[in-house]
């Protein structure tokens, strides 16, 4: 049996292997005050802070994303790489999931319908050349820890306002040449990429420090 917070206090999540059911309990009076039919592998669930959504996992090391009414899957399954136990997931926003696992991070659009919006690759960490490994997600969903190949834990912010000033006090707030530009992997929108030094140009990077320096 797993148990899982319930956005409403003072109910929790409940589920029991080989049971097709998530019920919603009562701590109170140990009622079920509802049950929702997800199929006989589910392994445990993670409610959005609304309730509206829940995300579950199966027992078979895959995810899903799932609209509580009209009850029914949104998303996936999704596999979670070569290793189902490391995985993080939370909600940035009310319309937002992410699930983080095997060096990616995955943000979907919650909504009619729901998409996947944003994905972000680590890469591989040395030594080892593995992918970085997900151990936890904020309340927030904005900050992740991730561990290295060095066994390293770390925060990792999931802010472009901060990324954006820790890499333009790296080169100096200086702008790209037209060549750079041209160079970068990705699309970068006109105008100066670093005006001058933002709001979090005095934080500490936001992770990555192997290549933060």
């Amino acid at each position: 049996m797993m148990v899982a917070r319930y956005p409403e206090l003072g109910r929790v999540a409940v589920t029991v292997w080989g049971k097709r059911d998530v019920r919603v309990v009562d701590l109170a009076d140990g009622r079920t005050q509802a049950t929702l039919r997800t199929g006989t592998d589910t392994n445990t669930v993670g409610f959005a802070p609304d309730g509206r959504y829940f995300a579950l996992l199966r027992r078979g090391g895959a995810v899903e994303m799932w609209r509580r009414e009209p009850l029914g899957r949104v998303i996936g399954p999704v596999g979670l790489g070569d290793d189902s136990g490391q995985f993080a997931l939370g909600f940035p926003t009310k319309n937002t999931f992410l699930l983080a696992s095997h060096g990616l991070i995955h943000l979907y659009r919650l909504g009619d319908p729901t998409r996947e919006e944003d994905v972000y690759d680590l890469g591989p960490t040395p030594p080892t050349y593995k992918p970085y490994i997900f151990r936890a997600v904020s309340n927030d969903g904005r900050t992740l820890l991730y561990t290295d190949g060095y066994g390293r834990s770390a925060p990792l912010r999931l802010d472009l306002d901060v990324w954006r000033d820790a890499l333009c006090a790296v080169i100096g707030y200086r702008e790209l040449t037209a060549g750079q530009r041209s160079g970068l992997p990705v699309e970068v929108p006109e105008g100066p990429l670093c005006p001058e030094p933002g709001p979090h140009s005095t934080e500490s990077n936001p992770g990555r420090p192997e290549l933060m320096g």
